[in-house]
């Protein structure tokens, strides 16, 4: 949401999400937090969003990795 804002942007220019997540099983347990992430940072806006499980990311430690696009005019 900050790239986004400072583009003059705000929640409902963002038209698609991708998560890439190392742990299906993972992710999927923790679907309140999930929730409530989602809440605090996007309210009822509700992007297209694709799940992909991948085998590791570029940072060892990271379990998940969230890209954006928003459309601006």
């Amino acid at each position: 949401m900050t790239v986004v804002r400072a583009a003059g942007g705000e929640v409902g220019n963002i038209v698609m999400l991708r998560a890439y997540v190392t742990d299906m099983a993972e992710f999927n347990a923790g679907g309140a937090e999930v929730g409530e992430a989602w809440g605090a940072t996007l309210g009822r806006h509700f992007p297209a969003m694709t799940l992909v499980g991948v085998t590791a990311l570029v940072d060892p430690n990271a379990r998940v990795e969230i890209e954006a696009e928003a459309v601006l005019a």
